[in-house]
């Protein structure tokens, strides 16, 4: 093993001075082969720590996200870009390689407390996780939950940002900064479809029951992978907003331009639009309010879904007078979003239950063309929940099952069981509803430790891999506005005077704030959550 140079440099310094150390002392030869067992610890462990060194350097650096500002892809960067590029990849390579040190969180603005949307895939290591940030979103891998691709700034042209402030009420030419407060991703065609309005003012009311929703929405834009296809569009009424966005999967639909008569694929998106009420109108930072007066049609047909959706293609929707609100305080507007464009198909009038108020809305799995919509009547204060046909426009059904008083729907969630879903709410209930019976199997009560008060539930997600059965468990998570994340067993018990089991309790899991969402992977046993004030996913 070769010596290093400063050790060479001793034993020449040792053997001028005829065997002497640096005082001027003789050293006997038992004190000489020490040193010499001694400097050999030391030379080994230095060829260690190099070999260490250079294994880290030749690690590959982790993936870097996709710029969203540059004018084009081609474009060369300038030699400050290239120069600063080097020196972050110079300093970044060793601490991202390392086997001892391993990055837990990214620093910087992960997330501004918006539910996200999974994008799943065949394995957990691909797939990825859709998330506003701010007035931008990015894309992350879920394996190292590291960003992938990052979106330019939404932007709301002069004219809509002066319809959208109204009269005695109007905003800067720009339209001011946005903030996005949902996101869906169709990853097969490389779109994003997001849905954004004013930035608050405030900060978010931390005692707000639908936390996925602390500010008015009023535009829809598209973007291909980066970069938005065309500008923002104002889809909502005066004094409207955007409450939940679906992705109810693709069909075709036929090409314009060269390829006019060829069929391409397109995906199908449901945005659900609620009225405001009148004393959250003058609120400029766009707090949710909890008495929501919404709608419920029956008797709308389809010519005049049909009208009303010609009207909407014939108006770029920016001006808000020329976007009809109908009889009613909910509408459900139907979009198909291509490769080249965004366009209205229908709008959904709900005059058939005018208190019939919506704050969520889900897809349900083998529920064709229909979405269950949960949310309050705002008359009696009952919670309420219908079944819709967004092809016919019609509601199906209004749910009988669920009649407890002074609380709202602030979630669904799809079980792995066909015909069930689990619907939370503000007064802390978990309720498993099965909608093909409109009977309600049984509830789940939340409280604090400490008050032993109710608290709201803002998100819940069921366990779907085959290893849960292997211990007879069947995991359902909640999220709850206290940053709380409980783990129930839903295994019926034996005994049936006693109630389903805790498997866990993460208290605090997101902190400070709530739940905004969680999710487990598909088939597999892992939990993604994000919180609403915690910057963390």
């Amino acid at each position: 093993m070769p010596k290093p140079k400063h050790r060479k440099k001793q034993a020449e310094k040792l053997a001028e001075s005829g065997g002497k150390s640096q005082d001027g002392l003789e050293t006997s030869g038992a004190d000489a082969a020490a040193d010499d067992e001694k400097n050999k610890q030391e030379d080994q462990l230095m060829m260690a720590v190099e070999r260490q060194q250079q294994e880290v350097d030749d690690d590959e650096e982790p993936p870097k996200p996709v710029s969203s500002d540059e004018e084009s892809d081609g474009e060369e960067e300038t030699s400050d870009n290239k120069a600063s590029q080097m020196a972050l990849n110079s300093s970044s390579s060793s601490n991202q390689g390392s086997r001892f040190f391993s990055p837990y969180r990214t620093l910087g603005v992960i997330s501004n407390g918006r539910p996200f949307h999974l994008i799943p895939h065949d394995h957990s290591g691909n797939a990825m996780v859709a998330l506003p940030i701010g007035d931008r979103f990015q894309l992350m891998r879920t394996d190292h939950l590291r960003p992938v691709l990052v979106s330019q700034s939404v932007v709301v042209a002069a004219a809509a940002a002066a319809a959208t402030a109204g009269g005695g009420r109007r905003k800067k030419a720009s339209g001011g900064k946005q903030e996005i407060s949902h996101v869906v991703t169709d990853a097969t065609l490389s779109i994003s479809v997001v849905a954004h309005g004013p930035q608050p003012t405030s900060s978010p009311n931390k005692e707000t029951t639908t936390l996925s929703s602390c500010f008015y929405s009023k535009y829809v834009t598209i973007f291909q992978r980066t970069r938005p296809l065309a500008p923002a569009r104002r889809i909502v009424p005066n004094h409207w907003c955007i409450q939940d966005l679906l992705h109810l999967g693709r069909i075709k639909v036929e090409m314009t331009g060269e390829k006019e008569g060829k069929l391409e694929n397109a995906a199908v998106v449901a945005v659900v639009l609620r009225k405001l009420p009148e004393e959250d109108e003058d609120q400029s930072n766009g707090k949710p309010s909890g008495s929501v007066p919404v709608v419920g049609g029956g008797d709308d047909d389809s010519d005049r879904d049909e009208a009303s959706s010609d009207d909407d293609d014939s108006d770029d929707g920016e001006e808000g007078e020329a976007i009809s609100d109908g009889n009613c305080q909910c509408q459900i507007v139907v979009m198909i979003a291509s490769r080249q464009s965004i366009r209205i198909h229908k709008r959904i009038h709900f005059d058939g239950a005018p208190t019939f108020s919506p704050l969520v809305a889900t897809h349900p799995s083998t529920y064709l063309n229909k979405i269950v919509v949960g949310g309050f009547d705002s008359q009696t204060g009952k919670m309420a929940m219908a079944l819709v046909n967004v092809r016919s426009g019609k509601i199906i059904h209004q749910f009988q099952c669920l009649t407890d008083r002074r609380s709202k729907i602030t979630t669904l969630s799809q079980s792995p069981a066909v015909d069930t879903i689990a619907v939370g709410t503000s007064s802390g209930m978990v309720h498993l509803v099965n909608l093909k019976h409109d009977k309600k199997l049984f509830s789940l009560e939340h409280k604090s430790k400490k008050e032993n008060k109710p608290v709201p539930i803002t998100s819940v997600s069921f366990r779907t891999d085959s290893s849960a059965l292997q211990y007879a468990t069947a995991p359902m998570a909640v999220g709850r506005q206290d940053g709380t994340i409980t783990i129930w067993d839903l295994t019926p018990p034996e005994d049936p005077r006693m109630g389903r089991t805790i498997l866990c309790e993460i208290r605090h899991a997101h902190s400070p704030g709530g739940i905004a969402k969680l999710q487990f992977m598909p088939q597999e046993p892992l939990l993604l959550s994000i919180g609403t004030h915690s910057n963390s996913i």
